[in-house]
């Protein structure tokens, strides 16, 4: 009877662990890939106008995508995806018209790599 007991009680502190530690991950990488989506959007917003999509910078994992807007060569529609091993774990849609793109980014722009590899380090 007591070896029955023993057994419950291991078996659930090792399912209990297991679903920590599979949670844990599968919060870092939504983390990631939520700062990753909101840097690339914001770089985007702070970009000045490419014709091509693929010009602007990309952070690596993040994917870009576009809608055809219906106003070629003065609006775009970027859809911002963050994936890991094909699978998105993150999302969203920049608008970016030519005449509110600036001439030049900003000089003093971090790279959204970095913020997303210092929130990922700083997370518990």
């Amino acid at each position: 009877m007591a070896a029955t007991v023993l057994g419950v009680g291991i078996v659930t502190a090792l399912t209990a662990l297991d679903t920590m530690l599979t949670g844990a991950n599968v919060a870092t990488k939504q983390a990631w890939a939520t700062c990753a989506v909101r840097a690339e959007a914001g770089v985007l917003e702070a970009a000045q106008w490419q014709d091509n999509i693929q010009a602007y910078p990309q952070v690596n994992g993040v994917n870009l995508s576009s809608i055809p807007s219906g106003d070629p060569g003065h609006l775009q529609i970027i859809v911002v995806t963050a994936t890991d091993s094909g699978r998105a774990l993150a999302s969203t849609t920049v608008l970016k018209a030519a005449a509110l793109s600036s001439s030049a980014p900003p000089t003093n722009s971090t790279s959204p790599a970095a913020w997303c590899t210092y929130v990922t380090r700083a997370a518990p």
